[in-house]
């Protein structure tokens, strides 16, 4: 199915006439509608999943402890949005035209939501434990010491009750080909660890990864279902490579600056 075709899997229940209509006119495959059993569907298809997943996004269908009239409000995120509530509301976003995935990690709930995000009751990590381990692990694993990097990954993993990596079973998902395979297991491990702490994009550049995985081919701004909404723009490999700043070269003119950015 095209990415359009399959939102009709992550539609509500009970959906008016003219929701569905205006669902099927935006290209969903109503055929495989399920008016009392759509919601159930894609809620089990977020059960057992690697726990940090629930821990850092709203999933669909899953509850966030929000506010409604100043007075905390238990809403779900749910599409198409109806109405927020005090009891059985809908999760309001910035548009409720789409379906996006949400924070939670580090989001305030309640009556902790401010205004000015800089003032909160949570503490926002300069550098977790994780972030020491798994880079251990990626200079482990460069330097060809398999064995060692898998120990070092595993230390994060065992947190989250994730099944550690191995290489002694083939037959399982967790098995470890060699250096290559465990760099990008590493990668990845980050991306799931750190989601909305900061370091992701660092990573990124430091891997010279970042246009491969968020602006080659269709990547952009994405609906929960997987369209594009909104395509990303990639400016140039020189972003890799922070230019030199300016203050820099009238002190020593011998300083080039580097290529892509302007003199």
């Amino acid at each position: 199915m095209n990415t359009r075709a399959r939102q009709v899997y992550f539609l509500r229940d009970n959906m008016t006439t003219a929701e569905r209509t205006a669902r099927q006119n935006l290209g969903a495959d109503m055929t495989k509608y399920l008016p009392t059993g759509n919601e159930a569907r894609i809620k089990a298809a977020f059960e057992n999943r690697d726990p940090r997943l629930a821990a850092s996004v709203i999933t669909p269908y899953s509850t966030y402890n929000g506010l409604f009239s100043n007075v905390p409000a238990t809403v779900t995120s749910r599409f198409p949005f109806r109405a927020e509530a005090a009891t059985n509301g809908d999760l309001r976003t910035d548009t409720q035209a789409e379906f996006y995935y949400l924070h939670r990690k580090f989001v305030y709930e309640g009556n902790a939501e401010l205004l000015n995000r800089a003032f909160g009751p949570i503490d926002f990590p300069i550098i977790r434990y994780a972030d020491v381990l798994l880079n251990w692990a990626e200079a482990l694993n460069e330097a060809n010491d398999v064995t060692g990097a898998i120990a070092k990954v595993n230390e994060v993993r065992a947190r989250v009750g994730m099944p550690a990596l191995q290489r002694t079973d083939a037959t399982k998902p967790t098995f470890v080909t060699g250096q290559a395979d465990l760099r990008e297991r590493i990668r990845n491990e980050r991306r799931v660890e750190f989601i909305n702490e900061g370091v992701n994009y660092f990573d990124e550049l430091r891997w010279k990864s970042w246009k491969s995985t968020k602006f080659d081919g269709a990547n952009g701004l994405r609906s929960i279902w997987g369209a594009n909404i909104a395509n990303y723009t990639w400016g140039g490999d020189h972003f890799y490579t922070w230019p030199i700043p300016q203050a820099e070269i009238q002190i020593n003119p011998n300083l080039t600056q580097n290529p892509g950015w302007p003199n």
